[in-house]
């Protein structure tokens, strides 16, 4: 979460109200799936709304994280962050998954699309 704050100020706000009680794992750990939903909704937020100077420095450190983390980490960017940006986007008032294509990075691009592959082979025609 250091990273994400670092790249995105305009979440902390969201972060100390979630930090303390939101997404905790049975042991008490904190859930970074939890988390990754919040920020994807913030990030949706932001792109929404046009307000998408942070957005670079955000898709960076999804980058960061699928490239430099440990296996957890790398799951936790495509199957968190990249996934729920998606899914975030998908929910109305809905985004274009292609607004968020210019901050994807060679990683981060190839999750990205695969998993709007996966889903469109889901979907019934």
């Amino acid at each position: 979460m250091p990273l994400i704050l670092q790249a995105c100020p305009s979440f902390l706000p969201t972060w100390r109200k979630i930090k303390d009680d939101l997404y905790l794992e049975d042991d008490g750990s904190r859930s970074g799936y939890g988390d990754s939903w919040e920020v994807a909704r913030h990030v949706v937020e932001l792109q929404r709304t046009h307000q998408v100077a942070e957005l670079p420095a955000v898709f960076s450190v999804m980058e960061r994280l699928r490239t430099e983390g440990d296996d957890y980490v790398q799951t936790l960017a495509w199957a968190g962050y990249i996934e729920d940006v998606q899914n975030a986007a998908l929910r109305p008032p809905a985004v274009p998954l292609e607004a968020f294509e210019p901050y994807l990075a060679d990683q981060s691009a190839r999750d990205w699309h695969r998993l709007i592959a996966e889903w469109s082979r889901k979907t019934p025609p």
